[in-house]
């Protein structure tokens, strides 16, 4: 009885040839370099059939010491995508809930670049609008956003601002004559009828007329200064900005001498000239050129920005604006 059962128990055995066999291919398994690519000839495995959870299960009824396969294995039998956060935990590489893994934000880096705080511009000669040097110039003035929604707000701004709003007209009150009814109220078969300063009346007062009035409206200075930096960024970006080092080197007052430079150098008389300080020979000169405009640095607005096709401006007021129009 007791032979019998021993024959039985070695009937589920594994036969030597068997333990050798699986023997060979565990070391075939670990032996094989995770670095390289997976070659199924190599590690002796099917490439359609993930033969290594049935070799790992014999391996262990056969009371043999077993080690799992390297992660780059366990990565080629069950990606990672479709295998759970525990599953790397299991002795045979299979998933103990096959859900897909959820994709977790990775934490943020923190930049260390440090952006620049100045942009250049070339400095050129007045006359010959030939580049001399590079000037640096604050990107919070000449590199700000361009939002045409603040220019629109700032230019409508001004030109409120410019309206006389003198214009009037005279209401049946101001109107010189007698109050005296023309025609009796009722017995006619007629309208009923007023004076003869009625508003439907020929020389008549005006009804609802235009009265003097301040057509000038607020806007706060914060957004007034931020027009300014949007208006010459945009001359910046679209290259319309031309910084010369001095604008004293006009020898005289001709209209000839300013406009052969304009039209020369710089292919057009439709500029806008912005000096710090005064100079007679330039502004003499140009008062006689059609859409040209001399102005000090403290008349800079947004509206003559807009209006002409280049800003020629001079390095002193490049300084003065920067030191004005700078975010707090």
């Amino acid at each position: 009885m007791l032979k019998s059962n021993s024959n039985k128990e070695d009937s589920n055995q594994p036969d030597q040839e068997e333990i050798i066999h699986l023997q060979n291919n565990n070391n075939s398994l670990h032996s094989h370099d995770p670095s390289t690519a997976y070659n199924p000839s190599t590690i002796g495995i099917p490439p359609s059939s993930f033969l290594a959870p049935t070799i790992q299960a014999s391996i262990r009824s056969s009371s043999l010491d077993y080690t799992p396969p390297p992660p780059a294995y366990q990565d080629m039998i069950y990606p990672p995508s479709y295998r759970s956060t525990n599953s790397t935990k299991d002795d045979n590489g299979s998933a103990s809930a096959p859900i897909q893994k959820r994709a977790f934000a990775s934490a943020v880096e923190t930049s260390t670049k440090v952006f620049p705080t100045k942009i250049q511009a070339f400095l050129r000669d007045f006359k010959t609008n030939e580049p001399v040097s590079l000037i640096d110039l604050d990107k919070s003035v000449f590199g700000a956003p361009i939002r045409r929604d603040i220019l629109h707000r700032v230019v409508v701004w001004q030109r409120d601002g410019m309206r006389q709003g003198t214009a009037s007209t005279k209401s049946r009150s101001d109107i010189r004559g007698s109050g005296k009814k023309v025609a009796p109220q009722k017995g006619r078969g007629k309208a009923r009828q007023g004076d003869n300063k009625a508003p439907h009346i020929t020389g008549g007062g005006v009804a609802f007329g235009p009265k003097p009035r301040d057509h000038s409206t607020e806007l706060p200075r914060k957004v007034q200064e931020f027009g300014l930096r949007v208006a010459l960024s945009a001359k910046y970006a679209q290259d319309q900005l031309i910084v010369v080092e001095s604008l004293q080197d006009l020898d005289s007052p001709k209209t000839r001498d300013l406009l052969q430079i304009l039209e020369g150098a710089y292919g057009s008389p439709k500029t806008l000239v912005v000096i710090e300080d005064c100079n007679i020979n330039l502004e003499l000169a140009a008062r006689n050129i059609p859409n040209c405009e001399v102005i000090h640095v403290e008349e800079t607005n947004v509206l003559d920005l807009m209006t002409y096709d280049q800003l020629i401006i001079e390095k002193s007021a490049i300084e003065t604006l920067e030191q004005v129009l700078k975010p707090e």
